[in-house]
């Protein structure tokens, strides 16, 4: 039974000895190829059109608070709120123009690079 045992474990340890180590040829070729199905698929990309349409409105929609919270409700006060309101609508229009007409979705990404991949 011992003998059984020993006889295993030398067979196994003999498999588990590595043969050959690749060429250092055939490395380089893979190394390639990895690296370039990385490059192909690079880094993490992030769409970015919403952004202007973001901030004009949130700019705007600040401007018609502080207009409505500290003016007296006069005509230049509601006029004012008015063109805010007016300039919020006409950010979205013309985001929505530019995913429309100028294909804004494909045009504002960042792509994020991976760590050591360079600029």
């Amino acid at each position: 039974m011992q003998d059984r045992k020993e006889k295993l474990e030398q067979m196994l340890r003999q498999s588990l000895k590595t043969q050959k180590a690749p060429s250092e040829l055939l490395q380089t070729k893979v190394l390639c190829a990895v690296r370039n199905r990385v490059g192909e698929r690079g880094g993490k990309k992030f769409s970015l059109w919403f952004l202007p349409m973001l901030f004009n409105s949130v700019f705007f929609l600040a401007v018609f608070v502080g207009i409505w919270v500290f003016f007296p409700y006069t005509v230049v006060s509601r006029v004012l709120m008015a063109l805010c309101l007016y300039l919020v609508a006409a950010g979205i229009l013309l985001t929505v123009a530019g995913l429309q007409f100028a294909d804004l979705k494909e045009k504002a990404i960042i792509e994020v690079k991976r760590k050591g991949e360079g600029f």
